[in-house]
């Protein structure tokens, strides 16, 4: 099957399924206020520059929980720009890898372009969705649809020819054993979007400024709905209270001070605020305070405001 054919028959999936088998990695919202400069962006990564490779090496499979696996792209040549998608991927069949069913879908959201600098590399998670639990029986009986499964023995990541400086490298990937593919009424092949493997540093600096745009959510709600409202989405329970109004406020800046993990740190943030009427313990204008972000689940962190340590 050609790219441009699967591209076609993949909308048409798209449009014409309404039930979704698959649980696929949801999309991700980037950063408040990240910007995307094209035209300071090194040029767009070569597949033959990306070393592909895939964890577990056949991944992991059974009927019950299906195949999953991360596949890897390592860059082995100068810094370049990685479009971000989701990774398009095939089940095949055969030495001569026969496409099977109807391969991964590409995402609609525009994502802000990854850049690999030499041995950087990049991932994404694979999944082919077991057939063989009572939930899929009973969706394909109430539905009066059917799956119409063939089997699989590879996946293959596949680059776009029609694309000039395509980024995906095309690769085979056996699987660990003969997997069902759906290739009527449903797709079961599903891969997620494409995401740079972040160094220690890279993961807290990524963790500040989610956290800064928490904080800057916070305001903005302290503004919008009122004190009360705000601090019980935002705060921890000891601090769910107040009557100041807030009329506008704006995170200025923020500094490292504490780390305990990604779940638990706190930065030393200045922020302009200005109030209507009463405002407690604020200044009108700059305030300095230390902010504990702790995530206990894996909902959104909750924060704790203060003075001091």
């Amino acid at each position: 099957m050609s790219f441009a054919l699967r591209q076609q028959l993949n909308k048409f999936v798209i449009a014409a399924v309404t039930v979704a088998l698959l649980s696929i990695s949801p999309f991700t919202t980037p950063l408040a206020g990240a910007t995307t400069k094209h035209a300071t962006m090194p040029p767009t990564c070569r597949p033959a520059q990306l070393r592909p490779s895939m964890s577990p090496p056949k991944g992991t499979y059974s009927t019950s929980a299906g195949f999953k696996a991360t596949l890897w792209f390592e860059n082995t040549g100068s810094t370049c720009t990685l479009i971000v998608d989701n990774v398009p991927v095939q089940a095949v069949n055969g030495p001569s890898h026969t496409p099977v069913g109807v391969g991964s879908l590409s995402g609609t959201v525009a994502y802000p372009p990854i850049v690999l600098a030499n041995g950087d590399r990049a991932y994404a998670n694979v999944s082919i969705s077991s057939i063989s639990t009572a939930a899929f029986k009973k969706m394909v009986r109430e539905h009066g649809s059917s799956c119409a499964p063939k089997y699989a023995e590879g996946i293959e990541v596949e680059s776009n020819p029609a694309v000039r400086n395509d980024s995906w490298p095309s690769h085979y990937f056996a699987l660990p054993d003969r997997v069902p593919i759906c290739t009527k009424d449903y797709f079961n092949v599903a891969t997620g979007v494409i995401q740079k493997l972040l160094t220690p540093a890279q993961t807290r600096q990524a963790a500040y400024q989610r956290a800064a745009n928490e904080l800057q959510d916070y305001l903005n709600y302290w503004h919008l709905v009122g004190p009360a409202t705000a601090s019980r989405r935002f705060l921890v329970p000891g601090q769910r209270n107040g009557t100041v109004k807030l009329a506008s406020g704006k995170v200025l800046t923020y500094h490292p001070y504490s780390w305990k993990s990604a779940n638990d740190f706190t930065l030393l943030m200045t922020l302009e605020l200005h109030f209507e009427g009463w405002r407690g313990a604020w200044n009108d204008g700059r305030n300095t305070r230390l902010v504990t972000f702790t995530r206990y689940s894996h909902g959104q962190p909750l924060m704790a405001l203060n003075t001091g340590p």
